[in-house]
């Protein structure tokens, strides 16, 4: 079983806000931090494209029925960027049974993992708060950094399990924002994983994004660091997708889809060259609800748009698109949007020589948050390869970090 290569051999400092890493939360001024658009590469013509960076991120609207302590997000109730765990998350559940078996676990020398993973294993994000608000009134020791310390290796370097722990506890948003700061450390980037959180989602989804980062962060702007990381077209790609300016509407124009298939149609296979831009402001500006049309459309009047992207793009960029336009596929969208696209992302990770843990590790997690989505990636991949994905995962992995991935995977039924 082969290791996460660019993995830290640390996860971030004790937080100083119970239950999350340290920084700033939210911005202390109207919209986000102003960060410059990437330089144009050494030797090419600054042309004016027609599209111009964002200078800020716009703000989540707080109309009739906000709640300012709970979002929606992958599906799942979770904690709000700024709130404090408290028994407030989820009144019903009463943590001091859990709470007692996990510091019974965690005690002593060697840490119970097996009882670690049977207590955690169950909750749901906003139990999961209200336990780290019991470890933090109770003891003053925060579950986080507590669980990390716990599940290190006897040398302090990162485990399968502590990664899949610690994305566990920060539940699905403060995840997500952990994922994309682990695809930017270090040399290399993590393309795959960096396309999967940022690619084709829903305004609501990066600006939570956006706010959380900066806590799992070290305080640092998500646009600043894919800005930083990324360059020339790619880094523009990113900057629209960051944007959050993707048209909502869930009526589709005719009109309208036929016009951005002449465009992407001129933009690529009908001249010499490629217009790059075209292909990104049209694939990260429109709704799923259009995107899913143009695909269709563009297929059939000229050929399959996903062979087009990989026949004009390379690299990053190819990868990106073809994420964008696999996610709203109408062919086989009856398991769900992206799904089908999402159990062969699964399947890349356990294939071939070697298990990509990290990759299983965040695409498990995601999946894992909504148990309606775990259905549906389950019964897609069974359909797929004609496994079962926990039996699959299984012949992957093991030990306590093989138990933990696959009772997520149950959480999603038979």
């Amino acid at each position: 079983m082969s290791q996460f290569n660019n993995a830290p051999r640390q996860f971030p400092a004790s937080p100083t806000s119970p239950g999350f890493p340290s920084g700033p939360v939210m911005p202390q001024t109207p919209g986000f931090p102003q960060a410059p658009p990437p330089p144009h590469p050494i030797g090419m013509p600054q042309i004016d494209t027609g599209y111009h960076p964002p200078t800020s991120f716009p703000q989540p609207h707080l109309n009739v029925g906000f709640d300012p302590l709970r979002v929606t997000y992958l599906g799942a109730t979770c904690l709000r960027p700024g709130a404090l765990p408290s028994r407030e998350c989820f009144p019903g559940y009463v943590p001091d049974g859990d709470f007692d078996a996990l510091r019974a676990a965690t005690k002593g020398m060697g840490s119970k993992k097996d009882k670690i993973v049977t207590i955690l294993a169950p909750l749901e994000p906003m139990k999961m708060a209200v336990l780290q608000h019991a470890f933090t009134t109770k003891i003053g020791k925060q579950l986080g950094p507590l669980l990390d310390s716990e599940l290190s290796s006897m040398v302090g370097t990162t485990t399968d399990l502590q990664q899949l722990v610690h994305g566990l506890v920060l539940g699905p948003l403060f995840c997500d924002a952990w994922i994309v700061s682990e695809c930017l450390k270090g040399l290399g980037t993590r393309e795959d994983l960096l396309n999967e959180v940022l690619l084709g989602r829903s305004n609501e989804d990066i600006q939570l994004l956006a706010q959380a980062y900066p806590s799992v962060a070290g305080g640092r702007q998500l646009l600043a660091d894919v800005q930083g990381d990324l360059s020339g077209k790619t880094a523009r790609l990113f900057t629209m997708a960051l944007a959050a300016s993707r048209e909502t509407g869930l009526v589709v124009n005719d009109a309208e889809v036929q016009k951005d298939v002449d465009e992407l149609y001129k933009a690529g296979q009908g001249k010499a060259g490629t217009d790059e831009i075209a292909f990104c402001r049209i694939l990260t500006g429109r709704s799923p609800q259009h995107l899913g049309q143009v695909e269709e459309r563009y297929s059939r009047q000229h050929k399959s748009l996903t062979k087009i992207i990989k026949a004009e793009f390379s690299g990053h960029m190819q990868s990106a698109l073809l994420h964008i336009v696999k996610g709203v596929k109408h062919k086989r969208a009856s398991f769900g949007e992206g799904v089908w696209r999402d159990v062969k992302y699964l399947e890349k990770a356990m294939k071939g020589r070697g298990t990509d843990d990290f990759a299983l590790i965040c695409r498990t997690l995601r999946a894992s948050w909504n148990p309606q989505r775990m259905q549906q990636i389950k019964h897609a991949y069974k359909s797929r390869y004609s496994k079962y994905l926990d039996e699959r995962v299984k012949k992957e992995t093991s030990g306590d970090y093989r138990t933990l991935l696959v009772a997520l995977i149950a959480k999603g039924g038979l």
